[in-house]
């Protein structure tokens, strides 16, 4: 520890289109971000903020104390990634991280939500063998209409045929393209938690 005992950190990456990290990371608009804060070895407080195009990729404050380290704020994943993770994390993407580190050892408590998805996560990440011990993951998709936030699909009851009988949903979604197996597996889960007329 330095004989000080103080720890500010200022960095700012811009990465503009058409340079290095923007074509590793196959970015059409540019990035920056930056990690901003003061305090001690012991504890320190800041914040890290991305942009994406002109639009906020993430908004982290960020905390340590004495080995335990939390991380809150909003995040928009859609604005970077299209499809089924737009859908799920929009508008934004809450985040909640605790952990703390003890002997190369992280016990993590991790909760992120949106108007579409909830999921919680915790256990301990043993960081000196790359291993999860009773390491679990709860997910639950949150439905906030009519609508599949994956497919885009309707959740009404199934059509009923002449012979009165319930018809299998078709394949493709209202804007005739193909579900995927995952789009289509979503649809049958959320059905049930839809209440109908």
């Amino acid at each position: 520890m330095p004989e000080q005992n103080k720890l500010d950190v200022n960095v700012k990456l811009t990465a503009p289109v058409g340079g290095v990290v923007a074509t590793m990371g196959s970015l059409k608009a540019p990035l920056t971000a930056t990690v901003d804060g003061r305090g001690s070895w012991a504890a320190w407080r800041g914040r890290a903020v991305a942009t994406l195009g002109g639009g906020e990729l993430a908004n982290l404050g960020l905390t340590a104390k004495n080995g335990h380290i939390e991380v809150r704020g909003a995040t928009r994943p859609g604005f970077y990634l299209e499809g089924p993770v737009e859908r799920l994390t929009a508008p934004q993407l809450d985040v909640s991280i605790d952990t703390t580190l003890n002997d190369r050892k992280a016990d993590t408590r991790m909760t992120l939500k949106s108007d579409a998805l909830a999921v919680d996560a915790g256990g301990l990440i043993d960081l000196a063998n790359s291993r999860f011990a009773n390491f679990a993951v709860d997910a639950k998709l949150r439905p906030r209409g009519p609508s599949c936030p994956i497919c885009a699909v309707a959740m009404s009851p199934r059509a009923s045929s002449s012979t009165g009988r319930s018809r299998p949903r078709p394949s493709t979604t209202r804007c005739g393209r193909q579900r995927s197996p995952l789009a289509t597996w979503v649809s049958r889960t959320c059905m049930p938690r839809v209440s109908r007329a």
